[in-house]
């Protein structure tokens, strides 16, 4: 799908909305940008396209169009060429295809490009019945893309370009699994009904309530290039498998009740995504001397959670195919799983003590990999891709698999326009049985890493970002930052390198 087609989109939806007749106007409820002082002299043409409302305020009649472009160049020391589908715009963490160095014009570092359209309309006014104030019906469309390569958001698609090549550097270009793979609509696809005091109530594609806390508690949240939590849905959203980081075929259920945050979800089966799902959220803002503290607990569960990959030499042989002809099929290889995630994370505003532009944040999150209790239903993944059923391993936890992960950082408003950000997350894998064949005690893996190393050992990983970004005008701004990972032990198992530092800088425009 080609960026055409999106500008297409977004031109007939700028028309729908225009046909309508009221601005409803108000406050934007895009949030992410500073504060900003409108200049005092009219400004030409040019300084009106980025300098205009606030983005998010392209509203009419209740429809708002909004989005974000992010355009990006950055060096990896070890990584690998990325292609367009790529939406995280490069291989910013360490793994076992990361070769030699890399320096790419690309796109999406700070934050995913997207096109949104979402509504919210009064039900008093649309029926003209003021029995339902306080009632609204709302949703959300959006579409992410990659600027800089002019195509859908598809990460699966990088792992079936490297179907049937080794995992030796430069035979691979960047590949990961993930949950946007060519889905016209790859982030969310909701609609349903919202009350002042009972809440919404929606049904649709969602954010995992995990992905929503955890971007909520992390100083880089949103950056591909400066956040784990961001790059890699596995642990920042997913509860072990990224592509479940946002939800198909699901009901959510949120509200506020006095200083109280609750949300619920349940994901039925099905829909191009394993088995059914379910999560509770509860968080809160304390009140007098703790004020500027917030505190949130989430759990989920996941059965029959796919993690996809390419396909081996040997997988493409059993298909009577080329590796080349592999390539071009949109079939993939899997590891299923039962996961269980729970996390709890706080973060306080020094306000009380008269910085408030400074706020600190962290948390824990812990997640156990276990096998499914039961097989997929159907062997189709999302974005329609089909796993090769002589290759879905639903054996691979003889004993459960665990990750402990840690996180800390902050965020510093140095000015209403540049603010820093910096955050070290940390996390621990145990000694699992696999049925790898593999070494399985404690005593044989120490000391071990790299190619030396067990998949199924204990282990450690480590990633440390930190940015600027300055708020130009309203709607433009410019970054510049770095991140630094490393892995060790069985959490490096196979690699060439295991550690990789990726400075990158670029622009973003929202509207």
């Amino acid at each position: 799908m080609k960026l055409s087609v999106l500008l297409s989109a977004v031109a007939i939806a700028g028309l729908t909305a225009s046909a309508n007749a009221a601005d409803l106007g108000g406050p934007s409820t895009y949030s992410g940008y500073n504060a900003y002082s409108a200049a005092s002299a009219p400004a030409p043409l040019i300084a009106n396209f980025f300098d205009g409302a606030a983005p998010g305020s392209i509203t009419v009649a209740g429809i708002t169009v909004y989005g974000t472009v992010d355009y990006s160049a950055v060096y990896n020391s070890h990584g690998a060429s990325p292609t367009g589908t790529l939406y995280q715009g490069s291989l910013y963490q360490i793994s076992k295809i990361s070769g030699g160095s890399q320096f790419n014009g690309t796109n999406n570092a700070m934050s995913q490009s997207f096109v949104g359209i979402k509504t919210n309309e009064k039900l008093s006014d649309l029926l003209g019945a003021e029995s339902l104030t306080g009632w609204s019906l709302i949703s959300d469309a959006q579409i992410g893309f990659d600027p800089a390569w002019g195509d859908i958001a598809d990460v699966c698609k990088t792992l079936r370009m490297n179907n049937g090549l080794g995992a030796v550097p430069l035979d691979q270009t960047a590949n990961l699994d993930g949950s946007r793979c060519g889905q016209i609509f790859n982030g969310a696809l909701y609609g349903g009904v919202k009350n002042s005091e009972l809440g919404q109530l929606t049904y649709g594609r969602h954010n995992s309530l995990l992905n929503d806390a955890l971007g909520a508690y992390d100083p880089e949240a949103g950056s591909y290039a400066f956040s784990l939590f961001a790059f890699s849905g596995t642990v920042g959203g997913g509860g072990g498998a990224t592509e479940d980081a946002r939800w198909n075929n699901s009901i959510r259920y949120a509200n506020t009740i006095g200083i109280f945050r609750v949300a619920g979800m349940y994901r039925f089966e099905g829909m191009e995504q394993g088995g059914d799902a379910y999560s509770g959220n509860i968080g809160v803002d304390l009140p007098g001397p703790l004020k500027g503290l917030s505190i949130d607990g989430v759990y989920a569960h996941f059965n029959d959670a796919i993690a996809a990959s390419n396909l081996s030499a040997g997988d493409c042989a059993a298909l009577a195919t080329s590796i080349a002809a592999c390539q071009r099929l949109d079939v993939l290889s899997a590891t299923v799983s039962d996961n269980d995630a729970w996390s709890i994370m706080a973060k306080y505003n020094f306000s009380h003590f008269g910085f408030d532009n400074v706020t600190a944040m962290g948390g824990y999150e812990h997640i156990n990999f276990s096998n499914p209790d039961s097989s997929l239903d159907s062997l189709t993944t999302i974005g329609g891709y089909q796993l090769f059923g002589g290759d879905v391993n639903y054996n691979k936890y003889l004993t459960d698999k665990q990750f402990d992960l840690f996180w800390f950082g902050g965020k510093w408003a140095i000015s209403p326009k540049l603010t820093a950000a910096a955050a070290w997350y940390h996390y621990d894998q145990n000694t699992f049985v696999t049925n790898s064949g593999t070494s399985t005690t404690a005593s044989t893996c120490n000391g071990k890493s790299g190619t030396a190393a067990s998949g199924n050992c204990g282990g450690s990983f480590d990633w440390v970002g930190a940015s600027l970004d300055y708020q130009w005008t309203k709607r433009l701004d410019v970054y510049a930052g770095v991140s630094y990972s490393q892995a060790d032990d069985g959490l490096s198992s196979g690699f060439t390198y295991t550690s990789t530092w990726n400075p990158a800088f670029g622009a973003r425009f929202r509207f």
